[in-house]
């Protein structure tokens, strides 16, 4: 009897042990995917930010060469 209850809290445990893991390897996935997507628009943002600087750069140089 004390046998049965030690292999039932040792397959108890085995199997939190499994959900966790997988748990732990859901969460590491979804983190990559949400820093990719950060990433990314941070390039679409640094693009932006340096078109903008160009413009203005060009807008000024057309200025004061009139």
């Amino acid at each position: 009897m004390a046998l049965t209850l030690i292999t039932g809290v040792v397959v108890f445990e085995l199997e939190t042990l499994r959900n966790y893991q997988k748990k732990q390897r859901e969460l590491i996935l979804q983190n990559k995917a949400a820093n990719q997507e950060k990433r990314k628009a941070l390039e679409r943002w640094q693009s932006f930010v340096d078109q903008t600087q160009r413009q203005k750069e060009e807008a000024n140089h057309d200025g004061s060469s009139k």
